[in-house]
């Protein structure tokens, strides 16, 4: 796959950002309301951001590299489950993020809000993490 570099910033309440790949240079502007997330949803590590709003309810998002993504995504607590981290079970909550076209992104954590699991259904995509935390 090509590579691509990504450059945003937020200014009055907008995301200019550009898009630049072997296949050229993109620029979109985005208005954003105040905590707005960016997300690549895709880059596993940057659902720790959801994980850290995941009080409940709804918040704008943009997904800068999709074709001009601005949406909500709405968080909710599952449960609480045990997962298996390389040899060791550990206590989760288990968290879900669903965009507002219904996309679901399932989020595990452990009690210090350390990323342990997240799943995309819609993507075929689980990454779960190959050691437990330091505690």
């Amino acid at each position: 796959p090509p590579s691509e570099s990504w450059r945003g910033a937020v200014t009055r309440g907008r995301l200019n950002a550009t898009i630049a790949s072997g296949r050229g240079t993109s620029a979109r502007e985005h208005i954003v309301p105040a905590g707005t997330l960016v997300l690549e949803d895709e880059i596993i590590h940057q659902h720790w951001f959801l994980a850290l709003r995941s009080h409940g309810g709804s918040m704008p998002v943009v997904v800068p590299r999709r074709a001009d993504v601005q949406t909500t995504v709405t968080m909710s607590t599952v449960g609480e489950e045990t997962l298996q981290v390389g040899n060791h079970d550990l206590a989760a909550t288990h968290l879900r993020a669903v965009l507002g076209g219904g996309e679901v992104h399932d989020i595990w954590v452990d009690k210090s809000g350390r990323l342990l699991k997240v799943a995309l259904p819609a993507r075929n995509l689980v990454a779960v993490r190959d050691d437990p935390p330091p505690a």
